[in-house]
């Protein structure tokens, strides 16, 4: 039954990076978009709801809605695609239309939607009872990192004008639409009610730098597929953020911030985690000057 996975996150941890390499192999058929936002659809969420209205003759009346679909249907790679996209903006939204959206996948495919880490209890049941057999994956980045990498991502796209602005900053990652996202021992015990461990990763976004080939292979067999060899390239950086150093009084914010949900990652799971924990509270037995590797998934 498809989805045959879910990436519920996290923002700003390579879950792009992961849609891209996977639309690369041949085991995979990625959808024309990585993010199809269904169960966080509703405006209560901090996110994107462009499919909050669920009839379309509501969408219709909209200004620019139909123009803008069908110009997106126009931009098309095939006829294939343009009927996928005339299905995605001109039909009632529903459970059964969410499935369909999957049918014609001829390999493995999966929805890639970061805002599912901030789902309520809920919404989680609701995506466990579409997608009972989903396997679930979770990008994890030192939260301290991602909410910075957020911040200069947002003030790429038009957002805060003054990246060393400390009212502005502190504004920014405070709101719940970022404590939520980097609240990351909530989302794990949330999608553990649900699904099985062993039908959720967790991978570590330093090992796309440090360790790729090892980080994207072990999620590829997770997903039931075999390693691609040498056709994608998995030093590709997508979906960058502008380039900034943190200033100090920004970092020991997020220090503070976070020092409780870093050092329970770390208790947890280790390897990364307790690199991101020695960064903030001085040397441990993983820190920065292991050897070896650490792993670049685990399981939750």
């Amino acid at each position: 039954m498809k989805p045959d996975f879910i990436c519920i996150g996290a923002q700003k941890a390579g879950t792009s990076w992961l849609y891209e390499r996977l639309s690369e192999h041949p085991a995979f058929s990625m959808l024309p978009v990585k993010e199809l936002h269904y169960f966080d659809r509703s405006t209560e969420y901090q996110t994107l709801d462009f499919l909050a209205k669920t009839r379309l003759i509501d969408r219709l009346k909209e200004p620019k809605y139909a123009a803008r679909a069908v110009k997106r249907i126009l931009r098309s790679r095939d006829r294939q695609e343009a009927r996928w996209w005339a299905r995605f903006y001109f039909s009632n939204y529903s459970d059964r239309w969410y499935k369909s959206l999957f049918a014609r996948t001829t390999g493995l495919t999966g929805d890639i939607t970061p805002g599912y880490a901030i789902l309520e209890s809920e919404d989680v049941t609701r995506l466990h009872a579409v997608a009972p057999d989903a396997k679930i994956v979770l990008m994890l980045r030192n939260p301290i990192d991602r909410a910075w990498s957020m911040f200069r991502f947002m003030a790429k796209r038009g957002g805060p004008t003054d990246l060393n602005d400390y009212s502005l900053f502190q504004a920014f990652v405070t709101a719940p639409a970022q404590t939520l996202r980097s609240d990351y021992i909530r989302t794990i015990d949330l999608y553990r009610k649900h699904f099985d461990s062993s039908a959720m990763l967790i991978g570590f976004y330093d090992a796309i730098a440090e360790q790729p080939g090892t980080l994207f292979s072990a999620i590829t067999r997770y997903l039931g597929a075999d390693e691609a060899g040498d056709t994608i390239n998995l030093r590709q950086v997508t979906n960058r953020s502008l380039q900034a150093d943190m200033p100090h009084a920004h970092h020991a914010f997020l220090i503070e911030m976070y020092r409780g949900v870093v050092e329970e990652l770390a208790d947890r799971y280790g390897g990364y985690a307790a690199r991101w924990a020695a960064s903030i509270s001085g040397p441990t037995d993983e820190g920065t000057g292991s050897a070896s590797l650490p792993t670049p998934v685990t399981y939750a």
